[in-house]
């Protein structure tokens, strides 16, 4: 039945926007997917949305990859094959979840009743079928936490053990570089399982050095994979005078957020109302969740209780990252979920009829909030958003495919590009706050060699009119052939180069 309910939300707004929720980084990656398969740079590749040099790459394309080679193959346009490509990875991750259940030691009904929560947690169902890289990460960090679990525990035969080493450190790498704030939590609890295995190894008198190899393929070599793509994206991001404020470096505090932040009531109030609920339903269920956990089993507990610290620590890590983004929590909810399953088989393997009874009732109110939350919120945006639909004729018939757009108002979204098919020069607020020295002829300049097709006032811009004649006298775009209004946007249509 949960497998039905991935179906049926993957099938719901298949052939919608990219614009549903969160838009703006939907876009981003379709976008780049889009350039890869137009025969942009793979490794470098485009997100042309700040103008030349058009690279600015943040994760590792892998996903990027998948998605412009199947739209190569035809069956499906870009948007639609990013995501039956995320629908792919998600489904792909049961594998690896499974397994790593099963090493915890529940049985094989206990597993996959685990499997069906995550299957309907509102969180899964929903950002599994958008065009992100959300599920592409999670799968590669469940395989890779799977392999170093396996290894831990010796399951591999002799021969097989290198193997196992060499693809936990393949596996772990690729997962760093595609989205090192999923892969934190599960390097974390890499560094569980060795500490365990170490104290095991203490306790039984064994040389605990011998460790040494789960400790460099296991946990080194990804961090040094994640730390050389880091260190190759900011380098490409640098050459760029707007894309030089997006490095890890300058987003530090985006990223991280302020003691101030994790000081303060209203922000965990968001993570204990907004993110538990998205995850099993109703927030209200995680006390119940903690009360049946006092009472199963001591080893129950002790595995719920690392799960629960795993989920806990992307809050306190990417504090900002996940006050404002409520999908990042795609990349730790199923440690939540986890827990909240091997509580319920602690209670029900106890022998006591109650205990079985709290455990059958916990397990079924979590999958019916979590049914419930998702019919009532993700459900009725899929398919939906804004597509610049009412711009896109005005588009083809005003201005030509290699054109430039310049745009402010809108962030640095990649929406209006990527829907318009244009390259653009998206002048966020803040970035020219952050670039004082650069004027909006400096602007121009920096477009040497393209031509600006239209200017874009979208937001509070679109009807500030003085700002408008300020930003088009400074761009030297004051000659412009056509205005049109529209949902979003004021747009000034720049003469073509005969001046048509």
């Amino acid at each position: 039945m949960s497998l039905l309910l991935v179906a049926f939300a993957g099938a719901k707004g298949f052939y919608g926007p990219v614009s549903e929720m969160h838009g703006f980084r939907q876009a981003q990656t379709a976008i780049s997917a889009s350039y890869i398969l137009n025969g942009g740079p793979w490794l470098a590749y485009e997100t042309p949305v700040l103008g030349p040099p058009w690279p600015i790459p943040f994760e590792f394309p892998l996903y990027q990859w998948a998605v412009a080679l199947a739209a190569k193959t035809g069956l499906f346009p870009l948007v639609q094959s990013g995501r039956l490509v995320s629908i792919l990875f998600f489904l792909s991750s049961l594998v690896p979840l499974y397994g790593i259940l099963r090493v915890l030691n529940l049985g094989k009904n206990q597993a996959l009743a685990i499997l069906s929560l995550y299957c309907v947690s509102p969180q899964y169902l929903f950002w599994s079928r958008t065009l992100m890289i959300e599920s592409a990460a999670l799968a590669l960090a469940l395989y890779y936490i799977w392999s170093v679990m396996l290894y831990s525990e010796g399951r591999a035969a002799s021969a097989g053990k290198w193997a196992l080493l060499g693809f936990a450190a393949a596996i772990g790498a690729l997962a760093g570089m595609v989205k090192v704030t999923t892969f934190g939590a599960f390097w974390a609890a890499a560094l569980v399982v060795l500490g365990i295995r170490v104290l095991s190894d203490l306790r039984k008198g064994h040389a605990f050095l011998g460790n040494w190899r789960l400790l460099l393929f296991g946990a080194i070599v990804p961090v040094m994979a994640v730390y050389l793509w880091t260190s190759y994206a900011d380098s490409n991001k640098a050459l760029n005078p707007f894309g030089a404020h997006l490095t890890s470096s300058a987003l530090k505090a985006w990223n991280f957020g302020t003691l101030k932040q994790r000081l303060s009531v209203g922000t965990y109030e968001t993570f204990c109302l907004r993110d538990l609920t998205n995850i099993m339903g109703s927030y209200l269920l995680i006390v119940p969740a903690i009360i049946a956990g006092l009472f199963c089993g001591l080893e129950r507990r002790k595995t719920a209780l690392i799960l629960s610290a795993l989920f806990a620590m992307p809050f306190f890590v990417f504090t900002n990252l996940y006050f404002v983004h409520d999908y990042y929590a795609y990349a730790n909810g199923v440690f939540l979920l986890a827990a909240i399953g091997v509580v319920c088989a602690g209670l029900t393997e106890s022998g006591s009829r109650l205990k079985w009874t709290s455990g059958v009732l916990l397990f079924s109110l979590v999958y019916a909030s979590s049914a419930y939350h998702y019919a009532a919120r993700y459900w009725p945006v899929q398919g939906t958003g804004y597509s610049y639909s009412d711009m896109k004729g005005d588009f083809e018939a005003y201005t030509h495919a290699d054109d430039v757009i310049i745009a402010f108002g809108a962030d640095w979204s990649s929406e209006a590009p990527f829907y318009l098919e244009r390259r653009g020069l998206m002048m966020a607020d803040w970035m020219r706050r952050r670039t004082p020295g650069m004027g909006l002829g400096d602007i121009s300049r920096n477009l040497a060699g393209y031509r600006a097709g239209a200017v874009l006032f979208c937001g509070k811009a679109r009807s500030d009119k003085s700002f408008q004649e300020e930003a088009l006298s400074g761009l030297g775009l004051a000659g412009y052939k056509k205005v049109v209004e529209y949902e979003r946007c004021k747009v000034y249509y720049m003469p073509g180069p005969d001046n048509a």
